[in-house]
């Protein structure tokens, strides 16, 4: 299955000390106190902004969606990490979804599926204050956002 993970890969040196820092559990704690001290992290400094005309493409081309608003969770991630399972996320996917989720980078986490029966090439999207990021795309017929774009418009 293939799965594309949109966290960016090439940031400045502060930006990489903390992945560094965030590598295991317990070093994820450590960020986590450092980001209540500093205040929170912007999520752009790790996944690419969904613009509005994205997120038209996007839900034409995955009409459903399954928003979990993480104020409603009780703090405890099982509920999507349980929808993540269903939908046949890789291992991968669960674990992006659970680094944001410890950073406490968003708000609300929004899945959106195809109508289809078949839950095939789900997305991840993370929201904090109205604005959407990609985090995750996973499934067997992953196309790129411009082809699906185009799709979209015929």
């Amino acid at each position: 299955m293939e799965t594309v993970l949109y966290r960016k890969r090439e940031e400045n040196a502060e930006t990489e000390a903390l992945h560094a820092r965030s590598a295991s559990d317990e070093q994820t704690a450590g960020v986590h106190a450092m980001v209540h001290e500093t205040g929170p992290l912007s999520p752009e400094l790790f996944y690419p902004v969904v613009t509005a005309q994205e997120m038209v493409t996007w839900t034409h081309w995955l009409p459903t969606a399954i928003v979990f608003d993480r104020a409603q969770l009780q703090s405890s991630p099982l509920e999507v990490l349980s929808t993540l399972k269903r939908l046949q996320a890789p291992p991968e996917v669960a674990k992006e979804f659970q680094w944001a989720w410890k950073l406490d980078l968003f708000e609300e986490y929004e899945v959106r599926t195809p109508v289809r029966r078949d839950p095939r090439d789900p997305l991840l999207l993370g929201r904090v204050r109205g604005q959407s990021y990609r985090m995750a795309l996973w499934g067997e017929s992953l196309l790129p956002l411009e082809r699906i774009a185009t799709l979209v418009e015929m």
